[in-house]
């Protein structure tokens, strides 16, 4: 779950590769989430987060795809913006620029790894 105040931000998708069963299952934090991103780097979809949003993610959003924010200073309002119809004010081929943004972001993290693993010396 993630409040989203000051300026907008577009919330970028891209799908998750799937992994194989007999492959460990490395915990995100260890893991190069480059080399998790399927065939081009271009997001299967994005989302506009406006000021004073709230956005949550569940399901298929959360299951199977990655998702970050680009470092760019203005956004370009596409057709691949799945909830451009929702956003009051926002039309296809407007530029959006960036401002300060502050995100307050709540997660449930079900399985975790003891802190004394991360605390061995190698």
């Amino acid at each position: 779950t993630t409040i989203n105040l000051g300026s907008h931000t577009l919330l970028n998708f891209y799908p998750k590769e799937t992994v194989k069963s007999d492959e460990p299952c490395v915990p995100d934090y260890l893991e190069d989430r480059e080399s998790r991103l399927v065939g081009s780097k271009n997001p299967s979809f994005s989302l506009l987060l406006q000021p004073r949003s709230l956005l949550i993610l569940q399901k298929e959003a959360y299951q199977f795809y990655l998702h970050g924010i680009q470092e760019v200073y203005e956004d370009k309002i596409t057709n691949t913006i799945a909830n451009l119809a929702f956003c009051k004010g926002v039309k296809v081929g407007d530029v959006l620029t960036r401002k300060t943004r502050i995100s307050l972001t709540m997660r449930y993290v079900p399985k975790a790894i003891k802190a004394s693993f991360l605390l061995q010396k190698r």
